[in-house]
C-alpha cells in the first residue's frame, strides 16, 4: 500500500507544504476520529510519535514525486499565502485490503492484461473502430495528427 504525491505547484512552508512524521508507518494503522468537520488520526498518538520521530516539512517543486507508505502520518496546514497549492495524489492498495463494510471505496477487481495489439484492434460499442470525425482511434505514431512532427 502506498501513495504518490505529485505537486502541480511548488510547495513550501509558506503555502502549507506536506508534512510527514518519518517512520511513523511502523507504528501500524492509527484509527481516525472526527476532528471538527474532518477526520484525522488520534491526536494523542500523533503527538507521541511526533515527539519521538520528529516532523519533516516536504518542500517540493512542481512535478516532483514523493512515494510514501499509506500508513505514514502526513498532513498539510491551511494555505494562507496568495499562492496556489495543488497536488495530484495516487493511492495504491493491496488486493487483500478490501473494505470490511461496503462503501464508496471499490473492492478489488483483477485487471486483465491485454496484448499491445488490443489498442489497434479496438472496436467501440457501436461496432466501429473509428473515433468521432470518422478517424481511427489509433493509427500509429506516424499517422497520429495529435503527435508533434519531429
Amino acid at each position: 500500500m502506498g501513495t504518490v504525491f505529485i505537486p502541480i505547484d511548488d510547495t513550501d512552508q509558506g503555502n502549507g507544504c506536506l508534512k510527514v512524521i518519518p517512520k511513523s508507518h511502523k507504528a501500524g494503522r492509527i484509527d481516525h476520529v472526527r476532528i471538527g468537520d474532518q477526520a484525522g488520526a488520534d491526536k494523542d498518538r500523533v503527538s507521541y510519535l511526533q515527539q519521538k520521530l520528529g516532523l519533516c516539512h516536504v518542500e517540493m517543486n512542481a512535478g516532483d514525486a514523493l512515494f510514501f507508505h499509506s500508513n505514514i502520518l502526513h498532513r498539510s496546514d491551511q494555505n494562507h499565502s496568495d499562492r496556489r497549492r495543488w497536488a495530484y495524489l495516487i493511492a495504491y492498495n493491496t488486493k487483500n485490503n478490501d473494505p470490511v463494510i461496503d462503501h464508496h471505496h471499490p473492492k478489488y477487481k483483477q485487471l486483465i492484461m491485454l496484448p499491445n495489439s488490443a489498442i489497434s484492434d479496438f472496436v467501440n460499442d457501436a461496432g466501429s473502430s473509428k473515433a468521432p470525425g470518422n478517424r481511427k482511434f489509433f493509427e500509429g505514431p506516424t499517422k497520429d495528427p495529435s503527435l508533434p512532427k519531429i
